[in-house]
C-alpha cells in the first residue's frame, strides 16, 4: 500500500506542476509556443498514470521549462498575482494606499515610494542613476493580498496615464512590474 501510495503522490505533485506552470504561461505570450507540449504532457501523464518512468520524464521536462523561464526573468511564484490599474486618486487616499514615482526603461523599472509629495520623490528618483527612461509616472499603490492596485495621482497626466495602461496591455510587461513591486515594495 505505501508503494501505491507514494506513486500516487508522486503523479500529483507532477500534475500539480504541470497544471500551476501551465497557469503561468497563460499569463505570458509564451503560451503559444508551450500549448501543444502541455497539451501532450497532460495526455501522457493521464494515461499513464502508474507508469513512474513516463511520470518522471514529464515532471523533468517541466522542471526543464520552468528553469528556462526564469533564465528569462519571470518569477514563477506570481502565478497568482494580479495587476489591476485604475482610475485616479488623490491625497485623501494617503492611509490607505502609498505614493509612488516609477520610471519604465527598455527592460527595467526604477521607483521611488514614500510620504513626500509626487514631486519631491521624483527628484529624489531622477536624482538617483538609471538607464533610459521611456515613461515616468506619479502614482499610488496598494497590495490586497496578491493583486496589486495601481492608481494615477492627481500630478499624473491622462496622457501619461493611458499611456501606462497600454504598456500593460503586453503581459510581460505586467510581470515586470510585478516582479520589480515583490522586491522593492512588499
Amino acid at each position: 500500500m505505501k508503494m501505491l501510495e507514494k506513486l500516487a503522490e508522486h503523479f500529483s505533485s507532477t500534475w500539480k506542476l504541470l497544471s500551476e506552470t501551465n497557469k503561468f504561461l497563460a499569463k505570458t505570450s509564451l503560451m503559444e509556443h508551450y500549448e501543444t507540449e502541455f497539451t501532450q504532457l497532460r495526455t501522457v501523464l493521464k494515461s499513464h498514470q502508474s507508469d513512474r518512468e513516463a511520470i518522471m520524464e514529464i515532471k523533468q521536462r517541466v522542471i526543464e521549462i520552468r528553469k528556462s523561464l526564469r533564465l528569462s526573468g519571470y518569477d514563477l511564484s506570481l502565478v497568482d498575482h494580479d495587476l489591476v490599474i485604475s482610475g485616479y486618486r488623490n491625497d485623501a487616499n494617503a492611509q490607505s494606499h502609498t505614493r509612488m514615482v516609477m520610471f519604465i526603461g527598455e527592460r527595467r523599472i526604477w521607483s521611488i515610494a514614500g510620504e513626500a509629495n509626487h514631486e519631491t520623490l521624483y527628484a529624489y528618483l531622477d536624482a538617483e542613476p538609471h538607464g533610459e527612461v521611456k515613461q515616468s509616472h506619479f502614482l499610488w499603490y496598494r497590495w490586497e493580498g496578491k493583486a496589486l492596485l495601481l492608481s494615477g495621482s492627481d500630478s499624473e497626466t491622462q496622457a501619461n496615464f493611458d499611456s501606462l495602461r497600454a504598456w500593460c496591455d503586453l503581459p510581460e510587461n505586467r510581470h515586470l512590474i510585478l516582479r520589480h513591486m515583490k522586491e522593492r515594495h512588499r
